[in-house]
Protein backbone atom coordinates (compact mmCIF):
# COMPACT_ATOMS: atom_id res chain seq x y z
CA UNK A 1 0.00 0.00 0.00
CA UNK A 2 1.16 3.54 -0.68
CA UNK A 3 2.32 5.91 2.08
CA UNK A 4 -0.02 8.47 1.46
CA UNK A 5 -2.91 6.00 1.30
CA UNK A 6 -4.72 4.96 4.88
CA UNK A 7 -6.56 1.67 5.24
CA UNK A 8 -9.97 1.28 4.80
CA UNK A 9 -11.59 0.70 8.91
CA UNK A 10 -13.98 -2.38 8.99
CA UNK A 11 -16.66 -1.01 11.21
CA UNK A 12 -20.77 -1.12 10.54
CA UNK A 13 -22.73 1.11 8.39
CA UNK A 14 -25.85 2.77 10.12
CA UNK A 15 -28.54 1.30 8.87
CA UNK A 16 -27.06 -1.64 6.79
CA UNK A 17 -26.79 -4.75 6.91
CA UNK A 18 -24.21 -7.40 5.38
CA UNK A 19 -25.15 -11.34 4.83
CA UNK A 20 -22.20 -13.45 3.55
CA UNK A 21 -23.70 -16.56 1.89
CA UNK A 22 -23.61 -18.72 5.46
CA UNK A 23 -25.49 -15.94 6.76
CA UNK A 24 -28.11 -16.31 4.20
CA UNK A 25 -28.47 -20.21 4.74
CA UNK A 26 -28.46 -19.35 8.68
CA UNK A 27 -31.81 -16.91 7.99
CA UNK A 28 -33.55 -19.09 5.71
CA UNK A 29 -33.17 -22.04 8.80
CA UNK A 30 -34.05 -20.03 11.13
CA UNK A 31 -37.37 -18.87 9.11
CA UNK A 32 -39.43 -21.52 8.72
CA UNK A 33 -41.73 -22.09 5.44
CA UNK A 34 -45.25 -20.53 5.51
CA UNK A 35 -46.36 -23.58 3.53
CA UNK A 36 -45.13 -27.81 5.10
CA UNK A 37 -45.74 -30.85 5.04
CA UNK A 38 -44.25 -33.22 7.22
CA UNK A 39 -42.53 -35.83 7.56
CA UNK A 40 -40.02 -34.99 4.50
CA UNK A 41 -39.09 -38.82 4.92
CA UNK A 42 -41.32 -41.79 6.27
CA UNK A 43 -40.23 -45.13 7.00
CA UNK A 44 -43.13 -47.41 5.99
CA UNK A 45 -43.10 -51.37 7.96
CA UNK A 46 -43.66 -54.19 5.57
CA UNK A 47 -47.16 -55.53 5.50
CA UNK A 48 -48.40 -58.63 3.66
CA UNK A 49 -51.59 -57.50 2.02
CA UNK A 50 -53.89 -54.76 1.92
CA UNK A 51 -52.88 -51.06 2.68
CA UNK A 52 -51.45 -49.43 5.70
CA UNK A 53 -52.39 -45.39 6.62
CA UNK A 54 -49.78 -42.65 7.02
CA UNK A 55 -51.01 -39.39 8.84
CA UNK A 56 -49.05 -36.23 6.99
CA UNK A 57 -48.91 -32.79 8.75
CA UNK A 58 -49.21 -30.05 6.64
CA UNK A 59 -48.61 -26.70 7.83
CA UNK A 60 -50.31 -23.55 6.90
CA UNK A 61 -48.48 -20.55 8.26
CA UNK A 62 -50.41 -18.04 5.17
CA UNK A 63 -53.37 -15.76 6.32
CA UNK A 64 -55.36 -17.03 3.94
CA UNK A 65 -56.82 -21.00 3.63
CA UNK A 66 -54.14 -23.55 1.02
CA UNK A 67 -56.08 -26.41 -0.97
CA UNK A 68 -54.09 -29.99 -1.08
CA UNK A 69 -55.28 -30.64 -4.06
CA UNK A 70 -53.78 -33.96 -5.74
CA UNK A 71 -50.98 -36.63 -5.03
CA UNK A 72 -48.51 -38.67 -7.47
CA UNK A 73 -46.24 -41.53 -6.86
CA UNK A 74 -43.60 -43.20 -8.17
CA UNK A 75 -45.31 -46.30 -8.58
CA UNK A 76 -48.97 -44.67 -9.22
CA UNK A 77 -50.29 -46.26 -5.98
CA UNK A 78 -50.54 -43.57 -3.40
CA UNK A 79 -53.39 -42.12 -3.09
CA UNK A 80 -55.12 -39.71 0.22
CA UNK A 81 -58.38 -40.59 2.31
CA UNK A 82 -59.42 -37.72 2.16
CA UNK A 83 -61.77 -35.91 -0.61
CA UNK A 84 -59.54 -33.46 -3.17
CA UNK A 85 -58.89 -30.72 -2.66
CA UNK A 86 -58.98 -30.45 0.90
CA UNK A 87 -58.97 -27.30 2.43
CA UNK A 88 -56.22 -25.96 5.34
CA UNK A 89 -57.30 -22.86 6.82
CA UNK A 90 -54.74 -20.10 7.57
CA UNK A 91 -52.63 -20.49 10.37
CA UNK A 92 -53.70 -23.94 11.04
CA UNK A 93 -52.11 -27.42 10.59
CA UNK A 94 -54.14 -30.58 9.42
CA UNK A 95 -53.87 -33.87 9.20
CA UNK A 96 -54.30 -35.86 5.72
CA UNK A 97 -54.30 -39.48 5.47
CA UNK A 98 -51.84 -41.59 3.41
CA UNK A 99 -52.94 -44.87 1.83
CA UNK A 100 -50.06 -47.02 1.06
CA UNK A 101 -50.12 -49.97 -0.09
CA UNK A 102 -48.67 -52.97 1.75
CA UNK A 103 -45.32 -54.71 0.54
CA UNK A 104 -43.91 -57.55 1.63
CA UNK A 105 -39.99 -57.05 0.75
CA UNK A 106 -38.31 -54.63 3.17
CA UNK A 107 -35.15 -52.26 1.80
CA UNK A 108 -37.80 -50.95 -1.53
CA UNK A 109 -37.88 -47.23 -1.33
CA UNK A 110 -40.63 -45.32 -3.65
CA UNK A 111 -41.55 -41.48 -3.27
CA UNK A 112 -44.89 -39.20 -4.32
CA UNK A 113 -45.00 -35.77 -4.71
CA UNK A 114 -47.98 -34.03 -2.58
CA UNK A 115 -49.48 -30.87 -4.36
CA UNK A 116 -50.76 -27.69 -2.76
CA UNK A 117 -52.30 -24.69 -3.99
CA UNK A 118 -51.57 -21.26 -2.13
CA UNK A 119 -52.44 -19.43 -5.38
CA UNK A 120 -49.68 -21.17 -6.73
CA UNK A 121 -48.58 -24.91 -7.30
CA UNK A 122 -46.16 -26.40 -4.56
CA UNK A 123 -45.20 -29.45 -4.70
CA UNK A 124 -43.61 -31.73 -1.67
CA UNK A 125 -41.35 -34.47 -2.66
CA UNK A 126 -41.58 -37.21 0.10
CA UNK A 127 -39.58 -40.40 0.36
CA UNK A 128 -40.68 -43.45 1.42
CA UNK A 129 -38.52 -46.65 2.78
CA UNK A 130 -39.55 -50.05 3.80
CA UNK A 131 -38.04 -52.28 6.27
Amino acid sequence: MHKSMKPIVNRPIAGVALLTAAGLAALSLATPPKVSVWPQEMVVQTCEAGTTIVPLQIHNGTSRPIQVVGVHSSCGCYSLREELPFSVPGGADSTVRLIVPCRPQPGSRESFTIYVSDEKLITFNIGVSRR
